[in-house]
């Protein structure tokens, strides 16, 4: 809840969330005042305020440190110092999405962009608030549904990568309900066009047979095909 953060705070950090949305997610169910993490779920990167023992003061914990490391800081700092800390973590992160190395998947990502263009949500809030209920139980057991049919499809060839697309489904499965709409539409993404990689078959396992019923429930209003 906003009114739970001083409003210097709030005024020091939330315009530069809102500045920086393609790069970063706040994470809803949290202790900390603040919580983002970086769009990429796999990088491990997060920037964390927390209220601070010390008069005028928050503590910060962020990963990367700084450009010359991937490790953490935390220490206790200004609201002044903690929006230039948030300031230079942003930049960060922008610098490594605009450089292409070998870890890079091209088609995979090309894949994801594509899915994530065909489940564009409407909804103003879908970058702060998480499905209702009743959406929620029911990627519930899509993803339930999503996890046999990996099981089934399992060979000698393609076990490694079915394997990590089950951990990242149930990884999904465990976390919805902390995530924001956006979030969880960016992960079955990702999820799909790993799947699409790896197959036309596969693909038409998991997600071809149930779009229309997905559409139904992630995105306001009946969709036609």
């Amino acid at each position: 809840m906003k009114k739970n953060i001083a409003l210097n705070l709030l005024k020091e950090i939330q315009p530069k969330i809102d500045k920086n949305k393609e790069l970063i997610a706040p994470i809803l169910k949290t202790d900390a005042l603040f919580h983002l993490i970086d769009n990429d779920a796999k990088s491990g990167f997060y920037f964390k305020i927390y209220v601070s023992q010390e008069v005028n003061k928050y503590t910060s914990e962020f990963k990367p440190s700084h450009s010359s490391s991937t490790g953490i800081s935390k220490s206790p700092q200004t609201v002044e110092s903690i929006g230039k800390q948030f300031d230079t973590w942003c930049g960060i992160l922008k610098e490594y999405n605009e450089i292409h190395s070998i870890y890079d998947d091209p088609i995979t990502e090309e894949y994801q962009r594509e899915f994530e263009n065909q489940f564009q949500l409407t909804d103003e809030d879908a970058e702060y608030t998480s499905f209702d209920l009743d959406k929620q139980l029911s990627i519930d057991h899509y993803l339930e549904n999503v996890v046999l049919k990996l099981e089934s499809s399992i060979n000698e060839t393609n076990k490694n990568e079915i394997e990590y697309l089950i951990t990242e489904t149930k990884a999904l499965q465990n976390e919805q309900t902390k995530l924001t709409k956006k979030q969880v539409i960016n992960r079955l993404s990702k999820i799909w066009a790993s799947a699409r990689k790896i197959g036309l078959n596969l693909l038409k396992e998991i997600f071809i047979e149930a779009r229309k019923e997905l559409i139904n429930i992630l995105i306001k209003g009946m969709i036609e095909n």
